[in-house]
């Protein structure tokens, strides 16, 4: 996934991956777990990112007009 940055920490257990396929209803292939857990790994550290911005004061669009161009 290019959008993230690999953080190099531990990716997340197998174990965890299984316990939300189950939650959810899904069936992962063992094969996939490797690259999930990373994938799941760097996600999570992209989410710490965007809670640790201080956002006071900052107030979003009313409006988006995807025609407007600069």
């Amino acid at each position: 996934m290019a959008y993230l940055r690999s953080t190099g920490g531990d990716p997340v257990p197998p174990d965890r991956i299984r316990a939300l396929a189950s939650l959810f209803g899904l069936s992962v292939p063992v094969d996939d777990f490797d690259t999930l857990s990373v994938a799941l790994r760097d996600q999570l550290a992209s989410i710490a990112q965007l809670e640790a911005l201080n956002l006071a004061g900052v107030t979003p669009l009313p409006a988006f007009d995807p025609r407007w161009h600069e």
